[in-house]
């Protein structure tokens, strides 16, 4: 079985982090994403990867999902205004244009 990897926004507090968590602890590998990545360390570990992810920020909104793509992501959970992270990572023909 392959490894599974999710995509958690809004990880740094509440439902996003408790998520994230719970994701980790059922053999998921995790991507915590948030702006707050100080905040994130504190849940780092062999299953959850800290990333800082302003969905503002369109140019760091790519890189993201750059580097999603390459580690195969396939499961995301949304708790911040993430929509254009989505958008990007569904997107037909989005190897091309990230």
């Amino acid at each position: 079985m392959s490894q599974r990897i999710a995509l958690v926004t809004g990880a740094s507090s509440g439902i996003g982090r408790a998520t994230a968590e719970l994701l980790a602890r059922n053999g998921y590998y995790v991507f915590a994403a948030a702006r707050r990545v100080h905040r994130l360390e504190q849940i780092r570990s062999d299953h959850i990867e800290p990333i800082q992810l302003d969905v503002t920020n369109e140019e760091v909104v790519r890189k993201a999902v750059r580097i999603l793509m390459k580690k195969k992501c396939n499961r995301g959970v949304r708790y911040a205004g993430s929509r254009k992270v989505f958008r990007l990572w569904l997107s037909p023909g989005l190897e091309e244009s990230v």
